[in-house]
């Protein structure tokens, strides 16, 4: 329970969360800046490889708390161009495929913009590609990833639903959601310049 908790207030979303559903089992929240969700991803996919578990209720859930000096000096961007939401996304994650909508295919990280590209050339994917991109993704890196790989089009959810931390949970419900017969192909990066890549197969 929250009182139970160390560190700060912050992590008590997900008890709540596991409390409401009567969810029983281990009770995790996960931080990585920009990354949270996928660096959480990593070790759910290490747990689900080991036999550990069976199965999670993953997700993210931010407040809004930026203002527009905190935000446009944070992200270099134009506040006015971005919604702040409070967002919250979860999906249940099986280590089994049945009744599935999909599936999270790999998760790889890279420690500069070149290896990632580099990686991104050597794929074959088996379905339509679909792209998108993370909050600090420039232009021209954007450009350069976008060349590397053969795709069908771009997924701008950030655009579509606006902006809180872990919006990437919010990316990929929304996928699930909208296509079909696809591959989603979410690139993210943090301040420190690491990369990640995220691919997801809808069914």
């Amino acid at each position: 329970m929250p009182y139970n908790f160390i560190n700060t207030m912050s992590n008590t979303a997900s008890f709540y969360v596991a409390q409401n559903f009567d969810i029983l089992g281990r009770n995790f929240t996960f931080s990585s800046k920009q990354l949270s969700f996928e660096r959480g991803l990593e070790l759910l996919r290490n747990d689900l490889a080991a036999g550990v578990v069976k199965q999670a209720l993953f997700g993210g859930v931010d407040e809004v708390s930026f203002s527009k000096s905190q935000f446009e000096t944070k992200f270099n961007r134009p506040y006015r161009d971005y919604e702040m939401i409070e967002g919250s996304c979860w999906l249940l994650i099986k280590a089994d495929n049945g009744g599935a909508l999909g599936e999270i295919a790999t998760i790889e990280s890279f420690g500069s913009l070149n290896q990632t590209v580099q990686w991104l050339k050597h794929q074959r994917f088996k379905r339509p590609v679909i792209l998108s991109f993370g909050m600090l993704l420039d232009p021209g890196q954007k450009a350069s990833l976008s060349q590397a790989v053969r795709h069908d089009g771009e997924f701008n959810y950030i655009s579509e639903y606006g902006y809180f931390d872990s919006v990437t949970a919010c990316g990929i419900s929304g996928f699930l959601e909208r296509y079909e017969d696809a591959c989603l192909v979410n690139i993210n990066v943090d301040f420190r310049g690491q990369f990640v890549i995220l691919v997801v197969e809808k069914y």
